[in-house]
């Protein structure tokens, strides 16, 4: 290939969501609701409930979007298993991309740099709900150290058809008693989380 044809390296930014993507974070999403089982929602939230989930998920734990050459084409965050307080050390991450952008190792990134954050927050555990089928995501949470914990037969109708979902768990913490309190992400250092998402590009 001559030199002036080399194909340009691509820019990637890893960095907290802000209202004002949650335009483009719907339109992720929107896709997966109308055409895959992945989630089982049947219709696709407003921008304006997206951006009121993201805001009460930030005050407590991290909502990261991922941008290449400026283009937001990924977006994963965590929640709290459960609104009950013991849960608060347990989280469920979520994580979805542009279906243009599969299988480029960006989810790989961006859920590394979700999970350290995590851990500095002394979340002890991470879980996983899957649609199973699905290889691409079962086999990324395994690469990153997710086992299996149950499989959920028949848990879910869509598309005419019951749908399975696995349940996987990745331990975060040492589960050492008494438990570290939990900080919420807005607290950590503002330059620690800085760094965790530049060392992760």
């Amino acid at each position: 290939m001559e030199l002036g044809m080399q194909k340009k390296e691509e820019h990637i930014i890893f960095r907290c969501a802000t209202e004002e993507d949650m335009v483009s974070v719907q339109e992720i999403y929107d896709y997966y609701v109308k055409h895959t089982a992945i989630t089982f929602d049947y219709n696709t939230p407003t921008v304006l409930e997206m951006k009121q989930l993201m805001l009460e998920i930030s005050k407590i734990y991290p909502y990261l979007i991922c941008l290449v050459d400026g283009k937001i084409v990924g977006y994963a965050y965590a929640h709290a298993v459960s609104p009950r307080e013991a849960y608060k050390w347990s989280v469920e991450l979520s994580i979805y991309f542009d279906r243009y952008n599969l299988g480029m190792g960006l989810g790989w990134r961006l859920y590394e740099c979700l999970i350290h954050l995590l851990e500095m927050q002394h979340v002890q555990t991470a879980y996983a709900c899957i649609t199973h089928p699905n290889p691409r995501s079962e086999h990324l949470h395994k690469a990153l150290g997710f086992t299996l914990l149950s499989l959920w037969r028949h848990s879910g109708y869509k598309f005419q058809t019951w749908q399975d979902v696995v349940w996987m768990e990745k331990r975060l913490g040492p589960l050492s008693t008494p438990v570290p309190d939990l900080i919420l992400f807005p607290q950590l250092d503002a330059a620690a989380v800085k760094k965790v998402l530049q060392e992760d590009v």
